[in-house]
């Protein structure tokens, strides 16, 4: 950021039409006041693919066209430098049509994803990894690898459904501003 513009206290969501940025306060401005001072900030977009292919060029292009189409967000950024690449993955949402196959068994994101826009998805993958690890522990134990890994994909799907009601909610609510 530019020199005495302040640091985020925490991370910053702006929603626009198929598109959320984020702002994350990564570190504080130096103390010594000099040239490169500015607090640091990461800035993340998650599109929807039609806005990421209505925006040509490489990543940073797309990022600062999105970033100059969010006031707020232009006027937090005017003057900062950029302090790496852009780069760009996707897509970001995952179905999986199971979360286990024979002794193989998919937690966190690998076992389904709908949206960031909770910030839910470390204490998602957390407590369903807890389910996983005792279906683990009864197939080790002599448990049938079925009936076992059959109560972890119960267990987190209730889990996950009240996640993803919530998730798919929120974003919907976020592409039709009132």
């Amino acid at each position: 950021l530019a020199p005495g513009v302040a640091l985020p206290e925490r991370v910053e969501v702006h929603v626009g039409v198929g598109h959320e940025m984020y702002v994350t306060p990564v570190a504080a401005a130096a103390p010594d006041g000099g040239a490169g001072s500015g607090a640091i900030v990461g800035v993340a977009a998650l599109c929807e693919k039609r806005v990421m292919e209505a925006g040509g060029g490489k990543p940073q292009e797309r990022l600062a066209a999105l970033i100059a189409g969010c006031a707020p967000l232009r006027e937090r950024l005017a003057g900062s430098v950029v302090d790496g690449p852009a780069l760009a993955c996707g897509p970001l949402r995952v179905h999986s049509t199971g979360v286990w196959r024979g002794r193989a068994v998919l937690v966190g994101d690998a076992a389904g994803y709908v949206d960031a826009i909770t910030g839910e998805g470390m204490s998602l993958a957390l407590s369903t990894a807890l389910f996983a690890a005792d279906a683990i522990r009864a197939v080790v134990d002599g448990k049938d690898v079925d009936v076992a890994f059959s109560a972890y994909a119960r267990q987190r799907a209730a889990v996950f459904r009240d996640h993803a009601i919530l998730t798919i909610g929120l974003v919907e609510l976020a592409r039709r501003p009132f």
